[in-house]
């Protein structure tokens, strides 16, 4: 219910008791406070949730394009879930790396060990044995105007296909 000032006189007018005498008042300034608090989160960023299909021989993967971020702002992961499609472990690198699309130098967010890309597991940010870089741990994000990408250290050459679902804002 969207709280105006005729309702918020009805309010002041049904309170028998002097204490909440501005009771619809008070409610008319917490709504006012929650529109222009969602205006300013609406403003300053931009949500985004992509899914993307990894298979063990790809060394790059766009996850958030480029294009997809403004040119003055940044993206900040916030999270992410990944799990194989299949039975067979993943062979032949050593890690996969969610990093900025910019070149060099690399802005790292984590890394997966390939130990941890096997069957039946899924993997987020509390899953043991993942290292999450400066990037990620003190929020820095992106450069700016730059998307995600997952790299492959070293070349997967057998596994079951896997998904990964990155999720974050670029403010």
């Amino acid at each position: 219910m969207a709280i105006n000032a005729r309702t918020a006189g009805i309010l002041n007018r049904l309170s028998p008791d002097s204490q909440s005498a501005r009771l619809g008042c008070e409610l008319m300034d917490i709504w006012k406070a929650l529109e222009t608090l969602e205006a300013r989160i609406s403003a300053g960023q931009e949500f985004f949730s992509r899914t993307v299909r990894i298979e063990p021989g790809v060394n790059a993967l766009t996850i958030l394009a480029s294009a997809d971020v403004n040119p003055d702002r940044r993206a900040y992961p916030l999270g992410f879930m990944l799990a194989l499609e299949g039975d067979a472990a993943w062979a032949g690198g050593s890690a996969l790396r969610l990093c900025d699309t910019g070149g060099e130098p690399i802005y790292r967010f984590l890394e997966i060990p390939a130990g941890l890309l096997v069957p039946n597991t899924i993997i987020s940010l509390e899953t043991e044995g993942l290292s999450l870089d400066d990037e990620f741990a003190l929020c820095l994000g992106s450069r700016f105007g730059e998307g995600l990408a997952l790299f492959s250290v070293g070349t997967f050459s057998a596994g079951s296909p896997a998904r990964m679902t990155v999720f974050g804002y670029c403010r």
